[in-house]
């Protein structure tokens, strides 16, 4: 690189030109503590303004720190032509830029500290051997010394190593100044002594010859057992890492490692110094890994008969990281194969004839790439599904470089909030919080799927007695999207191309008569069912079992031909709505109408009210539209003993059609005529629909569902508050759960920090006009109120209702964020809080591009518990963490979404880095960080789960949770609705034997 640069400047300009040396030496510097953090392994500390303006407050009362001296020394011109032989040239500039640093009497002393000898026989040694040492005015005589600080002592004793670096192991010489291509070797001689020396003693051989004396060489010996010491340590942790069956081994992951051990490589006499130096153990990192390649190299060259001339020598450290971080474990063949691999798979739809046109335009925004501009460029948007990724297929974050800096864009302009620019913050907080250093083109390679076994002989034969052929799907997409939901080990299994076992064929029925006759067949001809919604269950719901648990073949029902709303009853509030239909087409449908259901969970783009039953789900407007078991008034069930209804729906009684309005008349259409009968509140037995809300599927199917509506908000409005800490804004989060139902926001949600910096990224560039200005008054106001944004917490709130009651809310609200010392953040902020929800799903996958892990986990805590779920979780996955020496750090993060009387909402966040594992030992490593934060949970007074379900993810936790008799109860009622076990997900409390 500086070669050709050279080169280029002589031909382009067509003009001899000279190169001068120019040396910068220094004591001090305020940058010493940020380059030490960043050594550490830690990210790199964001500059903010108010910083900015602290400092150089600071600069002009004159309360900074002394820096000590700076030194600058200027060489002879070097003259360089086209007929110059540069490689000569560049190598004497080294030289002479090496040999014109300056030390200084502070230079030593952190040599003295590092090494552990004195400092006065140290110093007298170095000018014996005729070394300029400079008297530092940091060190007055007959003053005691203040101690250097660990990121003021390495680049002190550095700069002084340097000239004694001949006499150290030639690894160490190397690292310490990077040898120059062609010089296998640099700087083997000894340094020339400067011409002035302060103390007028003659130089001295660094060998020595007064007995007694400290020489170089005794100084060279101190360091150099320093120095193995280290690449020891380094040593034994890259064993521990290959022996925790990591395939590589990056430089960062290395150094994270080392720090872990908590090695010590100074001198034991120094009890004080039992930590390990930041830049000598990246030196180690740097030499071990260095000498790993080599052999790697080597032994590639010996299979394809190569010479070991044909090796590159590699001497700096980010050449070795790249060399070893990316080369894959198979071999640059590997590597082909990947880099040729066609991109991710779209799932063609199912039922092309109604969705045939969105498959081209699917297809093309999936390879859109970015213009010059930075902006990617725009797609017709398409409704089509992703088979391996959340949500649409031409939606995703793609990490690409915007004027040579790595940014993140949202290829889409689906979701305004978001933008259409690039994120440059959003790749820096990833790094940041997960201590990892991350590529644009290092992702998790997208690989063509795998064929699957055709169906069963005669299965869709059979199938077609109760469904036609063109709504029976047996694509290898259909299976594959119907058997996996979007828990990480769904996706991520996806992702990596490990095919589950998959149902025989997909039906999708269009009314209750045909779910019967699919269940009706099934037990006829012995095969199993699995009903799907919207397939976005984090549960491992619609995973099917194993061929050794149950042998018989599957076929899944989409749900989704019923979907929709058959009438509405605007005077009596309810309405009848197939299972089917999508949160986002229901709310659409229902607003035609002037009312709305107010269940909007996360998933609402995808999610079905029949998935919501299924699962006893909850949406983000709970607090003033309840759960779905507070709106659920009647469900009519298919089971395979039969039809389950209550209290409507009675074939004998004469049939009178339900009132609805003219609109929906075109809509409204259903094989199972109305009834004309009292629908709410009933003292008559156990009600049906609490028997399946949470069923997961096992019981029955629902296929629609009376439900309450309201009519649609007078208004809705965003607002946000930030709080100084994360316990200030949980203590205002109990003091709005005292106020009465209706004086609550409609949804109320506490961000910690993290969520609120990576809403920050997420805004990045949003701002207009006079955002210099805004961010220097929010400065003020942060300081005002004691704000550190590192460390605060933020809630974002939605109104809805007339203008009287928002106005009221607001009101009510005011007076407790002042008692907390809150500061109002404004309604954009919370309407971008708000739209975070919808995006932080698509992050996911991002962040599996990059081979980054995560998922989400919910309980709900009584008030007396929730100060203590967070903790715990925390403590023990970073405990997990460490144990299994992932790389990096764990990124933790935590919302409070819900307020009741009696407790909270927690939605917390767990993702960490498998940079270097198998794909399989990935999945295994998150999986014991997601168990092992579970049981925090449970073990801190948590739930099993308030929302989410159950399934077969968490069906173990169900055993001190409930009692044996009420498990052994549920299997009986299962028993009785489906003795043939028709219906065979095997969730929740049905994964469970009848002992457990």
């Amino acid at each position: 690189l500086r070669t050709g640069f050279l080169r280029q400047l002589v031909s382009v300009t067509r003009k001899p030109a000279e190169i001068l040396p120019v040396a910068l030496s220094y004591e001090l510097l305020p940058e010493d503590d940020s380059f030490y953090s960043e050594l550490s392994g830690a990210g790199r500390c964001p500059l903010s303004t108010w910083g900015l303006l602290s400092w150089v407050f600071r600069g002009l009362v004159g309360d900074l720190p002394r820096f000590g001296a700076a030194f600058i020394r200027f060489g002879a011109p070097h003259p360089l032509t086209a007929s110059s032989d540069i490689l000569p040239t560049l190598c004497q500039v080294q030289k002479e830029l090496v040999n014109f640093s300056q030390l200084t009497t502070l230079h030593l002393k952190a040599l003295s500290i590092v090494i552990d000898l004195p400092f006065r026989e140290l110093l007298e040694a170095f000018r014996e051997f005729g070394e300029a040492v400079w008297d530092s005015n940091l060190i007055v005589p007959g003053q005691s010394f203040a101690f250097l600080s660990d990121s003021q002592t390495w680049p002190l004793a550095i700069q002084a190593a340097v000239v004694i670096r001949h006499l150290l192991p030639e690894q160490w010489a190397d690292w310490l100044v990077e040898p120059i291509d062609g010089e296998r070797r640099f700087g083997t001689g000894q340094r020339q002594p400067a011409p002035a020396m302060p103390n007028g003693v003659a130089p001295h051989d660094a060998e020595g010859s007064d007995e007694g004396k400290l020489t170089l060489k005794d100084i060279a010996s101190a360091l150099s057992k320093v120095l193995l010491s280290a690449e020891r340590h380094a040593d034994a942790a890259l064993r521990a890492l290959r022996e925790g069956g990591l395939d590589e081994v990056s430089a960062e992951h290395l150094l994270q490692e080392v720090f872990r051990t908590k090695a010590t490589c100074r001198s034991s006499l120094s009890s004080n110094k039992s930590t390990l130096l930041a830049p000598i153990a990246n030196g180690a990192v740097s030499i071990v890994l260095g000498r790993q390649r080599k052999f790697i190299e080597r032994q590639v060259a010996k299979t394809r008969g190569l010479p070991d001339t044909n090796l590159r020598h590699t001497g700096s450290i980010s050449e070795q990281e790249a060399g070893i971080a990316s080369a894959p474990s198979a071999g640059p063949e590997a590597a082909a194969v990947a880099a040729a691999a066609p991109p991710t798979a779209v799932v063609a739809p199912i039922w092309p004839s109604s969705m045939a046109t969105h498959s081209s335009s699917s297809s093309s925004s999936s390879s859109s790439s970015s213009s010059s501009s930075g902006r990617p460029r725009s797609a017709p948007r398409s409704d089509i599904e992703a088979l391996d990724r959340w949500g649409f297929a031409d939606t995703r974050f793609k990490a690409s470089l915007v004027g040579g800096k790595p940014a993140v864009q949202v290829i889409s302009s689906r979701y305004a909030a978001l933008g259409n620019r690039p994120m440059f913050e959003l790749w820096n907080f990833w790094q940041r919080h997960l201590s990892v250093t991350m590529r644009v083109g290092d992702t998790l390679p997208d690989a063509p799927l795998p064929e699957a076994a055709p169906p069963q002989e005669g299965l869709v034969k059979n199938l077609m007695q109760v469904l036609p052929e063109e709504r029976i799907s047996t694509t290898l997409e259909a299976r594959l999207r119907a058997t996996t939901g979007h828990g990480l080990a769904d996706i991520w299994k996806l992702r990596t191309r490990e095919v589950p076992r998959l149902p025989e064929a997909v039906l999708r029925p269009e009314s209750e008569v045909e779910v019967e006759a699919v269940l009706a067949l099934a037990k006829e001809r012995d095969f199993a069912v699995i009903p799907v919604g919207g397939g976005t269950n984090v549960i491992s719901a619609t995973q099917l079992p194993s061929m050794e648990t149950d042998p018989r073949p599957f076929v899944a029902l989409d749900m989704k031909g019923l979907a929709k709303v058959l009438w509405v009853n605007k005077e009596d509030g309810v309405a009848h709505i197939q299972a089917g239909i999508t949160g986002v087409a229901l709310k659409s449908a229902l607003a035609k109408e002037g009312v709305t259901m107010g269940m909007e969970p996360d998933s609402m783009e995808f999610s079905t009210l029949g998935g919501w039953i299924a699962t006893r789900a909850s949406g983000m407007k709970r607090a003033r539209y309840g759960n779905i078991e507070d709106m659920v008034l009647e469900a009519r069930v298919v089971t395979p003993a039969g039809v389950l209804w209550q209290n409507h729906g009675d074939p004998s009684v004469p049939s009178v059609r339900a009132p609805s309005s003219s609109s929906s008349s075109s809509s409204s259409s259903s094989s199972v005529p109305e009834r004309q009968t009292c629908i709410g509140r009933s003292s008559g037995n156990t009600q049906l629909p609490g028997l399946f809300l949470g069923s997961e599927g096992c019981l029955g199917v629902v296929v629609s569902a009376i439900v309450r509506v309201r009519p649609v908000p007078e208004v809705t409005e965003h607002q946000s508050i930030l709080f100084p800490d994360w316990d200030i804004g949980t203590t205002w989060m109990r003091k709005v759960s005292k106020l009465p139902a209706l004086a609550r926001p409609a949804s109320c949600r506490l961000m910690d920090s993290k969520q609120l910096g990576l809403a920050q990224a997420l805004r990045e560039g949003s701002s207009h006009g006079d955002a210099a200005i805004k961010k220097l008054l929010q400065a003020a106001a942060f300081w005002w109120k004691s704000i550190d944004l590192e460390a605060a917490s933020a809630a974002t709130l939605l109104f809805e209702g007339t203008r009287e009651e928002v106005e009221l809310q607001k009101r009510l609200l005011a007076p407790l964020v002042s008692e907390v010392g809150g500061l109002w953040g404004g309604a954009s902020k919370g309407e971008a809080g708000y739209a975070l929800t919808f995006a932080i799903a698509y992050l996911r996958d991002f962040g599996l591009d990059h081979r980054i892990l995560s998922e989400s986990l919910e309980t709900m805590a009584p008030w007396s518990s929730v100060h203590k779920v967070w903790p715990k979780v925390v403590a023990a996955v970073e405990e997990e963490h460490r144990r299994l020496r992932l790389p990096g750090r764990p990124f933790l993060s935590c919302r409070m979404t819900q307020l009741y009387d009696e407790g909270a909402v927690l939605y917390m966040y767990i993702a960490t880095s498998a940079a270097g594992l198998p794909n399989e030992r990935s999945l295994q490593a998150f999986e014991s960080l997601e168990h092992t934060a579970r049981r925090a949970i449970l073990d801190a007074g948590g739930n099993v789960s308030h929302h989410h379900g159950v399934g077969k993810l968490r069906s173990n936790l169900l055993k001190q949770s409930q009692s044996s008799t009420y498990n052994d109860l549920l299997h009986r009622l299962k028993h009785a609705l489906d003795p043939g076990n028709v219906l065979a997900a095997r969730n929740g409390v049905w994964s469970l034997s009848t002992k457990d």
